[in-house]
């Protein structure tokens, strides 16, 4: 939902959608900072492989959310919060790269060497501007599709 709303204050070059609701959005960003770097036992897009538990695609979804927090934070005049949550997603950002890499592409799940899905999450790095990841991230995995 913060990626949604994210996506809706850049096309309407406004957050006002978000502050209308921004305690609710607020507990949302709460959540993903407290759980979005070990975000449990939960399904994902790639729910078809159980939940294998350490999956890096929650997390991803945690940095993005994190720094889409971030951006409509800076837009509804939450400076702090604003700056809070975009050191949070870098921080996630940084530890995902660190433990999702498998030489030539990125895991499925931190903890299961040889495993890979789509990193579909990265489309938000790139069309919100977030800038969470070097553009090597996305060019290791496409050559790796």
């Amino acid at each position: 939902m913060l990626i949604m709303l994210a996506a809706l204050a850049k096309v309407e070059g406004n957050a006002g959608f978000a502050e209308h609701y921004w305690p609710q959005v607020t507990k949302w960003a709460e959540y993903l900072k407290a759980k979005g770097l070990d975000p449990e036992n939960q399904l994902s897009t790639d729910d078809f492989r159980g939940t294998p538990g350490a999956q890096r695609e929650p997390l991803h979804q945690g940095d993005s959310g994190a720094r889409a927090y971030s951006l409509l934070a800076d837009m509804t005049g939450h400076k702090q919060e604003a700056a809070e949550y975009r050191g949070t997603a870098r921080e996630f950002a940084k530890k995902w790269e660190a433990l999702a890499v498998e030489g030539d592409h990125y895991r499925l799940a931190f903890d299961k060497p040889e495993t890979w899905s789509q990193k579909y999450n990265l489309v938000w790095d790139r069309l919100l501007g977030l800038n969470l990841f070097p553009p090597e991230v996305a060019r290791k995995e496409m050559r790796f599709t």
